[in-house]
């Protein structure tokens, strides 16, 4: 959710401000900061972009509300986005857009099936920079789920939020992502544990959020990730082949990225004699 692009996405269904269940999503939305509350809504076949001005957030809700039909199927195909915009001081003060999305899985019946996860597929490949995966604790990742992530969001998605969290001690969070992370093709994301009920893990996933810089922290914490495991190989190969040269950079490669980054923990990490 960082920067002034759209780049998050939550699997479960949010509260509306009266505590409610906020109606399921038929296109996505963003919320970003606004001196008054609006509505916009986009088109796919129209230049018409209506915009509904709000009292506060429940009436916002309420226009939500009208905006999902029964089923789903026909605002999913005709609204290309809505836009939200809120006087709040969470979105002001950290540029934060906050993004909605239609629900993957949901339920939906005369002729609307997949009308949902196609609209959210479109949005994840044209407007999103970055993904924090919402998944339930007492749920996992279903293998359902990880075929969708791995077709439409796999390359921006750094990081699984782990909700409902706050019975897990250690040794379950351990547990977890050792269940969970063999389903990802590539390295491993990162797993968030966190509680809405106890604010588990909150303080830290907000900055990560918040953080501009946040898609290239991730990018970097896998990247030594890889490297200490390619030095614990090459320390092992070493000792099961004492008699075998083992060439791994490129001299005047390494001399160079050394010479530029001699203090950088990824030439510690990557320093074999």
């Amino acid at each position: 959710m960082s920067g002034s692009r759209p780049c998050s996405i939550a699997c479960s269904k949010p509260t509306s401000p009266r505590g409610g269940m906020v109606p399921v999503r038929p296109a996505p939305s963003s919320s970003r900061f606004g001196e008054t509350y609006t509505v916009s809504v986009e088109f796919f076949q129209s230049l018409r972009k209506p915009i509904y001005h709000c009292e506060c957030s429940e009436d916002i809700h309420g226009r939500l509300t009208e905006l999902a039909d029964s089923d789903g199927a026909q605002s999913s195909e005709s609204i290309r986005r809505v836009s939200v915009t809120a006087p709040l001081a969470l979105l002001r003060e950290n540029g934060l857009v906050i993004a909605d999305t239609p629900g993957f899985g949901v339920a939906q019946t005369d002729g609307a099936e997949g009308s949902h996860e196609e609209a959210l597929r479109r949005y994840l490949e044209k407007d999103v920079a970055q993904v924090f995966w919402i998944v339930l604790a007492e749920q996992g990742i279903t293998q359902r789920e990880i075929r969708f992530q791995q077709s439409a969001f796999g390359t921006r998605c750094h990081d699984i939020v782990v909700t409902g969290s706050e019975d897990y001690e250690a040794a379950d969070q351990d547990r977890f992502r050792k269940r969970f992370a063999p389903l990802f093709d590539s390295v491993s994301p990162t797993f968030h544990f966190v509680s809405g009920k106890t604010g588990l893990g909150m303080e830290g996933l907000t900055e990560r959020i918040a953080t501009l810089d946040g898609r290239l922290g991730a990018a970097l914490d896998q990247l030594m990730s890889l490297a200490r495991d390619l030095r614990e190989w090459v320390t092992q190969y070493r000792v099961n082949h004492p008699y075998c040269r083992l060439t791994v950079w490129n001299p005047a490669s390494w001399a160079n990225w050394h010479r530029n980054f001699p203090e950088h923990e990824l030439t510690k990490v990557l320093s074999l004699d």
